[in-house]
């Protein structure tokens, strides 16, 4: 049995085979259900095969800092044209920060 976030109880109709270590130490061999919304060779702790490289994830990395990168020069333009205010009372210091920069 499973407890849901608000203390009911809620059954869950899987079957799982877990192999119990040291301390709450496990790793979760097998589920088998008809409800699973994942697939389990897709999620392991383990080192072996991956769907992602690391080459995947730096590049992950790299468009995440270009979306950063791009929302901040959209922040300094709105606080250029009067639409965002730059008081460090809004808890957007980083717009004022980009206005000082370009000067």
């Amino acid at each position: 049995m499973i407890r849901c976030s608000a203390g009911s109880p809620a059954r869950s109709p899987a079957k799982s085979t877990l192999e119990l270590r040291r301390g709450n130490d496990y790793s979760i061999l097998n589920t088998v259900s008809d409800n699973l919304t994942y697939k389990a060779e897709r999620l392991t702790m383990e080192k072996g095969d991956s769907m992602f490289t690391a080459e995947d994830r730096i590049g992950q990395l790299t468009m995440r800092n270009l979306d950063i990168t791009d929302t901040r020069e959209k922040l300094f333009g709105y606080a250029q044209s009067g639409l965002l205010s730059a008081s460090s009372a809004t808890g957007l210091p980083q717009v004022e920060n980009l206005e000082n920069k370009g000067k």
